[in-house]
C-alpha cells in the first residue's frame, strides 16, 4: 500500500495553509443530471445519491476545519477502492503491490467532479481557484477518499475586491483629513490660550510699573472720584430746593347738549324733509349741532345761524326753528 502523504513544497509561503481530511465509505462518482417535465417546462436535477455523497464530503471537511480559502489551490485526491471479498489471496496480493492497477468504476473524472462541487463554497469560494490537480486511484483494504487541499499562491483580484480596495483608500483619506482638522483645531485652541494668558498677565505687568508712575495714576483716579461725588451732591441739593409747581387740570364739564336717535323726521321750511339719503345711521345718537351741519351740507337752513329743535314724540319729528338769522 502506498503512502498517502502529500509532499507539496514548491514555492509555498509560510502563511499559506494546507489541510488533509478523509471521507470514509464507498466512493460515489458524479452522476449524470436527471430531467423531469413540469407542464411545458423541463427541469434538470442532480440524483439523490450524488447529492448525499457531496454533503458527506462537505461534512468531513467541516469536521477538520471551517477555513474557507481565497487563494489559488492545489488539490490532491487519493481514491482507494476496496478489493472484492471474492478475490483470491494471490490476486489480492498482486492488486495491493500494484502488479495490476485499479481500472474499475467510478471514473476518475466523475470523482474529480463530485469532490470539487462538494467543496464549492465550503473549502473555497469557487472551484475556479483550483490551479493544480492530482488524482490517484488504487486498491486498498478499506474504501475511502483522502483529499489534500493546499494554498500555493495569490489569485487575480475580483472586481469586488478592487471596489473594496477603493473603499479602503477613501476611508484612509477621510481618516487623514479628520486627523488634520483635529490638529488644526488643537493649534487654534493653543493660540487662543496663549492670547488669554497674555491678557491676564497684562494687569500684573501694570502693577509692576515704577512706584512714581503708579502713585501719580492713583492720585488722578482719586481726584476724579471726588469731583464726581461733589457734582452728585450739588445736583441732589438743587432738586430738594426746587418745588415743582402743581398744574391744575381743568375738569371736564359734563356734556349737556341734547341728542336725538335716528330714525327721525325733520320739519322745516314749511314741509317735512326726507333725510333718509343724507347719511344718517339707524340707532345712532346725533347732537343738534351735528344734525344742523348735515342739513347745511344738503342746502337747508341757508339763512339760519343757530337752530333749535323741538321733538314731537307721537310723530317722531324734529321741528326746526331759527334762533338767529344772517344773510349768506
Amino acid at each position: 500500500m502506498i503512502s498517502t502523504q502529500c509532499e507539496l513544497n514548491l514555492g509555498i509561503q509560510a502563511n499559506y495553509k494546507k489541510f488533509w481530511f478523509t471521507v470514509p465509505g464507498a466512493i460515489v462518482g458524479k452522476g449524470r443530471p436527471r430531467f423531469t417535465t413540469q407542464g411545458k417546462f423541463v427541469r434538470a436535477y442532480t440524483p439523490k445519491k450524488t447529492r448525499d455523497y457531496e454533503q458527506k464530503i462537505a461534512m468531513c471537511y467541516r469536521k477538520t476545519t471551517s477555513y474557507q480559502s481565497d487563494k489559488a489551490l492545489r488539490v490532491k485526491i487519493f481514491a482507494y477502492r476496496e478489493i472484492p471479498k471474492s478475490t483470491t489471496k494471490k490476486l489480492r496480493g498482486w492488486l495491493l503491490d500494484k502488479t495490476f492497477l485499479c481500472t474499475v468504476k467510478p471514473d476518475i473524472d466523475n470523482i474529480i467532479k463530485v469532490v470539487l462541487d462538494a467543496l464549492n463554497n465550503v473549502a473555497y469560494y469557487d472551484d475556479i481557484q483550483v490551479c493544480e490537480l492530482v488524482i490517484i486511484r488504487e486498491f486498498a483494504e478499506n474504501e475511502c477518499l483522502k483529499i489534500c487541499l493546499e494554498e500555493i499562491g495569490e489569485r487575480r483580484p475580483k472586481k469586488e475586491d478592487k471596489i473594496m480596495g477603493l473603499f479602503d483608500l477613501v476611508r484612509e483619506e477621510q481618516e487623514a483629513k479628520k486627523k488634520a482638522e483635529e490638529s488644526a483645531k488643537k493649534d487654534t485652541k493653543d493660540a487662543v490660550v496663549e492670547e488669554v494668558e497674555k491678557v491676564e498677565e497684562a494687569p500684573k505687568e501694570a502693577d509692576q510699573q515704577p512706584a512714581p508712575v503708579a502713585k501719580a495714576e492713583k492720585q488722578a483716579i482719586e481726584e476724579v472720584k471726588q469731583a464726581v461725588e461733589q457734582a452728585t451732591e450739588i445736583a441732589e441739593e438743587s432738586k430738594k430746593e426746587e418745588k415743582p409747581a402743581g398744574k391744575k387740570v381743568p375738569k371736564k364739564k359734563a356734556s349737556t347738549e341734547k341728542t336725538h336717535k335716528y330714525p327721525f323726521g325733520v320739519y322745516s321750511e314749511g314741509r317735512l324733509i326726507d333725510v333718509s339719503s343724507y347719511g344718517f345711521v339707524d340707532g345712532q345718537d346725533y347732537t343738534e349741532k351735528e344734525i344742523t351741519d348735515i342739513m347745511l351740507q344738503h342746502r337747508h337752513y341757508e339763512f339760519a345761524g343757530t337752530m333749535e329743535y323741538s321733538y314731537i314724540e307721537d310723530d317722531n319729528v324734529l321741528v326746526v326753528t331759527g334762533k338767529q338769522h344772517r344773510k349768506g
